[in-house]
């Protein structure tokens, strides 16, 4: 075991002999300055359920919120991710309330990473403008990107849930229609409005695709980047199957929307007049 193991492995045994007394915050404070948020997390946690008034535990309990919900996914651990970042801005909120010139010059250690320089006297300190300030950036920063978490789940399952849709239309064509020559021939006017139908969706799920992609290149690192790919859908009755894999890096969408409206625009412009001119001709004959 290396030399900062066995620091680490004293201060846990510490730490866990004094949890079944009172936890000392200086204890639990030795593994947070190290960013070793996951061991500190149950102790501090058992601190404060016995301690209601330091702002620098509530401050580092934000923190390991926060460190969470970067974690988490944002797709697929929406509602967890969203919990985290609540979670931190309650601590958050709660340090701001309770920190103040006193608890900086008393527990001025605790808030070595605000030590800066003072520009008018040359002098280093920890200023509580500069602890407040630090503080009111995380929690507006966590609401912002609670929102953008948020919306980027939403379009992403309404582009999911709509392309769904999409495809069940196509298939239900495919299974009235024993080919696209019949398709052309004997559509009438619910196939007619399928096909109208058919496109709308396509275009809204495309559109809800592009904005939650738009969500996603604001909220910087995600874990996605993910582009749109379509096939065009060439052979009717074998195309058009299957769904994608919506977090793959590459969404492969068959193209439901060019295929509806190259039909539906061959049926009304071609297929419609050429019957009605059959039944004139008809009827022509029949005279």
């Amino acid at each position: 075991m290396t030399k900062i193991g066995l620091i680490q492995f004293g201060l846990l045994l510490l730490i866990s002999a004094a949890h079944a007394q009172k936890a000392k915050y200086k204890d639990i404070y030795a593994l947070l300055n190290t960013k070793q948020y996951e061991q500190a997390e149950p102790f501090l946690k058992a601190y404060l359920r016995q301690t209601t008034d330091n702002p620098n535990a509530f401050l580092f309990m934000g923190n390991i919120f926060q460190e969470k919900a970067a974690k988490n996914d944002i797709l697929k651990q929406t509602d967890i991710a969203v919990a985290n970042m609540d979670s931190a801005i309650l601590y958050f909120d709660k340090s701001y309330k309770l920190i103040d010139e006193r608890e900086i010059r008393k527990n001025k250690e605790y808030y070595q990473a605000y030590n800066r320089r003072d520009l008018r006297t040359g002098e280093f300190g920890v200023k509580l403008s500069d602890v407040q300030f630090d503080i009111e950036k995380k929690i507006e920063g966590l609401k912002e990107r609670i929102g953008q978490v948020k919306m980027a789940a939403h379009f992403f399952g309404l582009a999911d849930a709509t392309y769904r849709k999409a495809n069940a239309l196509f298939l239900t064509l495919q299974k009235k229609f024993p080919s696209e020559k019949q398709l052309y021939l004997r559509a009438d006017e619910r196939a007619i409005g399928d096909l109208s139908t058919l496109a709308v969706r396509f275009d809204s799920c495309v559109k809800a695709f592009e904005n939650y992609r738009v969500v996603c290149s604001s909220m910087g690192k995600t874990g996605y980047n993910q582009n749109l790919a379509l096939t065009d859908i060439v052979d009717f009755q074998q195309d058009g199957h299957g769904l994608p894999d919506m977090y793959a890096d590459e969404v492969k969408w068959w193209d439901y929307g060019k295929f509806a409206r190259k039909t539906g625009e061959v049926i009304a412009n071609e297929i419609i007049p050429m019957r009605k001119h059959l039944v004139t001709y008809d009827m022509e004959i029949n005279k």
